[in-house]
């Protein structure tokens, strides 16, 4: 009987002991292997340790090997290598020993597929604790594995790189969000290459294997098919950078396509780097019904992303998104396109509801003259479940009980949108003063007011077209946090 072979060590000879392996199974170029997974665990901590299994049954590149791999004249392996990483030194008796289940879990770090092809860099989800000083936040799923007899649950944003012929970055990046909404909610499903090509077989007008690439509507076409209500924006577009921000805001992974003379590429934007309220604000402020208000989707800010030419959680200037690569064939390439994944019933997408932010907000009748705000505001917005709203606030108890109790008892569909309103001072500590909750699956009037909350009352609107506000002290309380996930919860989804 064959059986499973198994190694442990430290990360740092990882390469070493890879480039053995591919010359002793006759793999494809070992020092290319070495060179890749050199490259990929660079941002990884240095004291990590690793765990290899082989041969591993990989579901990703078993749907590429059966479905194109398998017909070629040179023999392909089908079976894959798997690394997984751990904070510590640990044992192989470890994994076949149930009393040590918990201390493993308490040490992994997520695991890595390395592929028998010549772009080896397989399927991966890996925690940013793995990485040297993460100071990001970003949306996170959970992923299960089975480790010898130990079944292990990592944190992370599922990441591939691509293959170029089953699946090219636009591809993979469909796959990446599939793959993360597919383990966080039973609507999606999990989907391979093989699914992705038969999605897109009636709208494309040439062979889809070896893939050519997708371009940025095929790639909505695709994710349309899975479910969602997809929505397209264009740099041209005014406030372009602004609707990328409230969406990455929201914890919802956004495709992005850049683009130059030379290349075409898709990326997936999951987060952004934590930041802090610039001193001078001048520049940032717009104003509103006499009110100075400072946008943060305005201020400058790099995003963590998924990208399948290098490691996960890579941080990018979306006004440079392609500093630091070497091959001058990216040079001046910059964000042209989004493609933004929705729950199909948002029908009140982001610049539409931002444009009633602004009606609500200028209101004389319930308006900013009305809140009790005084000086510069600063404006949070994004997208949330009411499931996740409600549930974070029962925890948040810095918020009135009285007001906690009427919000969580209030009808609200499934999704809707938030705008969290603060003073300078109150945003520097991570406070709200006050918050408009908008129905996400309404239209751009009024009637999709769901919420109104002043630091000098609640404010309801009457049937008759007016408001009346309950004359209720609103002591400051703490921002809402669900949407991204980082070290405040532990990096868990």
């Amino acid at each position: 009987m064959s059986g499973i072979g198994t190694d442990v060590l430290k990360i740092a000879h990882l390469p070493d002991k890879l480039e053995k392996i591919a010359k002793e199974k006759n793999l494809p170029s070992g020092s290319v292997i070495k060179a890749m997974v050199a490259d990929f665990i660079r941002p990884f901590q240095s004291e990590c340790w690793v765990h290899l299994d082989s041969p591993y049954v990989d579901r990703l590149y078993r749907d590429s090997y059966y479905h194109h791999y398998a017909s070629k004249h040179l023999p392909y392996y089908r079976d894959c290598l798997r690394v997984c990483f751990f904070k510590e030194s640990v044992d192989r008796d470890f994994f076949y020993n149930y009393d040590k289940a918990e201390q493993l879990q308490s040490i992994f770090l997520g695991y890595l597929v390395i592929r028998p092809t010549e772009k080896p860099i397989g399927r991966n989800v890996i925690s940013p604790e793995a990485l040297n000083a993460p100071s990001f936040l970003c949306c996170l799923a959970r992923s299960e594995t089975l480790v010898g007899g130990t079944k292990l649950v990592v944190h992370g944003f599922p990441h591939t790189s691509q293959d170029s012929i089953t699946h090219t970055c636009a591809e993979t990046t469909i796959w990446s969000v599939m793959e993360y909404y597919s383990s966080r909610y039973p609507d999606y499903p999990c989907v391979l290459p093989s699914a992705i090509t038969r999605a897109l077989a009636d709208v494309s007008f040439s062979r889809m294997v070896p893939s050519d690439g997708l371009t940025i509507y095929q790639i909505s076409k695709a994710l349309s098919g899975f479910g969602f209500g997809t929505k397209v924006y264009s740099s041209q577009e005014q406030d372009f950078m602004r609707t990328v921000r409230y969406y990455v805001e929201s914890g919802i992974p956004i495709i992005a396509g850049l683009k130059n003379n030379n290349i075409g590429h898709a990326i997936v934007v999951i987060g952004h780097q934590q930041f802090a309220l610039p001193t001078d604000l001048q520049g940032y402020t717009v104003s509103i019904c006499g009110f100075s208000i400072v946008d943060t989707a305005d201020l400058p800010v790099k995003y963590v992303v998924i990208d399948d030419n290098i490691p996960p959680y890579s941080i990018i200037d979306p006004a440079d998104p392609v500093s630091g690569r070497a091959d001058l064939i990216w040079q001046g390439a910059k964000i042209t396109s989004i493609v933004v994944p929705l729950y199909p019933r948002i029908f009140l997408e982001a610049k539409t509801a931002r444009k009633l932010l602004t009606e609500i907000l200028d209101s004389p009748i319930y308006g900013l003259q009305k809140s009790g705000f005084r000086g510069n505001i600063v404006l949070r917005f994004f997208l949330t479940s009411t499931r996740s709203f409600k549930f974070r606030l029962t925890a948040n108890t810095t918020l009135k009980q009285s007001i906690r109790q009427l919000l969580i008892a209030t009808r609200m569909p499934k999704f809707v949108w938030i705008a969290e309103l603060s003073s300078e001072a109150q945003y520097r500590q991570g406070k709200v003063g006050g918050m408009v909750v908008i129905d996400a699956t309404g239209k751009d009037y009024r009637t999709s007011i769901i919420s109104l909350i002043y630091p000098n009352g609640l404010l309801s609107l009457t049937e008759d077209g007016g408001s009346r506000i309950d004359k209720v002290l609103v002591p400051e309380f703490n921002q809402y946090k669900n949407n991204l996930k980082g070290a405040w919860c532990g990096w868990k989804s």
